[in-house]
This record gives C-alpha cells, sequence and structure tokens, in this order.
C-alpha cells in the first residue's frame, strides 16, 4: 500500500501529491510498527521525496534498504533509476538485467531496457528488447513511444512514421499530440526549411502547455 501510495504521489495532480505523500508515510510506518525492516515500506519512505537535486543522498537511502533486503525489486529499481539519472548507464543496466531475469515480464521494465540498452550504445539488442515489447504490450503507451523514439532518432524516420500511422496498434492518443508528432516526424525525415521551423514553433507552443507535453517536445527540438 505505501508503494502503491507513493506512486499515486510522484504522478498527481500537484495540488494532491502532498496529500498522497502523507497517506503513503502512513501506510509505511503502519508496516514498520509491525515489521521495523519491511523493505517495501522502508523503499516507500526513501523514494518519497524527489531526488532531482539531491543524488547523492537518494541513492545512500536507497542503498540503505538494499542493504537490508538486496531482493526488493522495486528497491533495485529505485536504484537503477537513480544511476541512468546521473548518467551511470551501465550500472543502471547491471540493475535492470538482474531484474530482467527474475520478472521478465513487466512493461515497466521492458521499455526502460530499451533506453538504457539505446544509451548504452547496444543498439541490436535495444532494437530486439522493443520489438519483443511492442509484441507483447502494443497499445502500452511507454512500450510503444521507447519503439517510436527509438526509430525516429537512430535514422529510422519512415518507420517510425509508419508506427505513428498505425492507428489500430497505436494507443490512444489526443488528437492535438497526434498531429504534433505527425508534424514534427515530417519535418525530421524531409529537413525541408519551412517544415522545421513550423515543427520547431509547434513544439516550442506545446511546450509551454505543461510537463506532459514538455518532455515529448524537448526531445523533438
Amino acid at each position: 500500500l505505501a508503494l502503491a501510495l507513493r506512486s499515486v504521489a510522484e504522478y498527481a495532480d500537484p495540488g494532491k501529491a502532498a496529500e498522497s505523500r502523507t497517506d503513503a508515510e502512513i501506510a509505511a510506518r503502519r508496516a514498520l510498527a509491525l515489521d521495523p525492516r519491511q523493505s517495501d515500506a522502508l523503499t516507500a519512505l526513501a523514494t518519497l521525496m524527489p531526488s532531482f537535486g539531491n543524488w547523492l543522498e537518494a541513492e545512500q537511502r536507497i542503498r540503505r534498504v538494499l542493504a537490508i533486503d538486496p531482493d526488493n525489486y522495486f528497491a533495485v529499481g529505485a536504484l537503477g533509476t537513480i544511476l541512468m539519472s546521473t548518467g551511470q548507464v551501465r550500472a543502471c543496466l547491471q540493475q535492470l538485467e538482474w531484474l530482467n531475469e527474475r520478472i521478465p515480464l513487466s512493461p515497466n521494465l521492458q521499455f526502460r531496457r530499451v533506453y538504457t540498452l539505446w544509451s548504452a550504445g547496444r543498439l541490436s539488442e535495444m532494437d530486439q528488447t522493443a520489438d519483443r515489447a511492442l509484441q507483447s504490450w502494443p497499445r502500452h503507451p511507454a512500450v510503444w513511444f521507447s519503439r517510436l523514439w527509438t526509430l525516429a532518432f537512430s535514422g529510422r524516420v519512415p518507420a517510425a512514421r509508419a508506427l505513428l500511422d498505425d492507428a489500430a496498434a497505436r494507443p490512444a492518443l489526443p488528437p492535438p499530440a497526434l498531429r504534433l508528432l505527425q508534424l514534427s516526424l515530417s519535418a525530421l525525415q524531409a529537413r525541408r526549411a519551412g517544415e522545421v521551423r513550423a515543427a520547431t514553433d509547434a513544439n516550442f507552443a506545446a511546450a509551454a502547455i505543461g510537463p506532459s507535453q514538455s518532455t515529448t517536445s524537448i526531445m523533438m527540438l
């Protein structure tokens, strides 16, 4: 429960995040009252505070949990996130491969492996992982986007456009987001000045809407 509420806090609207963090902490404290070494509760508490700007402290918190329970999947995943976020790509990949041996049927793990293999320069393995994940979870948004980006940004824009144009297989996308992706991929492929200018302006405008769109726009720009 503490871990679930911690995830709610991470993805909640800003106005509701504080309440969810409090609920997560209460659930974790209840678990720890029953078992002071309960590693799920310890992981929830260790990851409640944002790691951005506090990388070393965040890593130390999660490593203390792993010293108690080195086999906690959530703690291993959290460590992988911190390592990837601080440029320790190969160290992150070690954590993800450990998880892959134990919980291979996790779409959240597989899309993360796609990006990490990409960053490590292991492109053949990246493609194999992305293709397998897309076959298993074709409409999972994070899996689908990991395949879209790895195609679009590795010189295979036509394949990325084909993936985007397959309406029956793609996840549900809001019409404005779909149009922006179509405009952006077209400009990325054609490289014509007018199309690039239009796509650039559209991505700047979309990024101003909020964080749900800004990450995509920043990558495309």
